[in-house]
């Protein structure tokens, strides 16, 4: 899976794409924070944020794997 990954995403373009990704989780997260902290905007994530973000966090993971070097996973 890492080695297709590494084929169809050029090694460049991983770090921006993971940053988009991590969006999501933030998001979440932040809902519950603005709900306790009357000073920040309020903010309701839709219900589909809470899979989609697990989902997100594990793409990131993978894409992680993914700008390893073989030399990195040989040692």
């Amino acid at each position: 899976m890492i080695g297709l990954i590494r084929k169809i995403i050029p090694k460049q373009i991983i770090p921006p794409f993971m940053i988009l990704l991590a969006v999501i989780p933030a998001l979440t997260i932040y809902e519950g924070v603005a709900a306790n902290l009357p000073e920040l905007p309020h903010f309701e994530a839709p219900d589909w944020f809470i899979p989609v973000g697990f989902v997100c966090i594990v793409l990131i993971f993978m894409l992680a794997l993914a700008m390893k070097d073989k030399r990195d996973v040989e040692k």
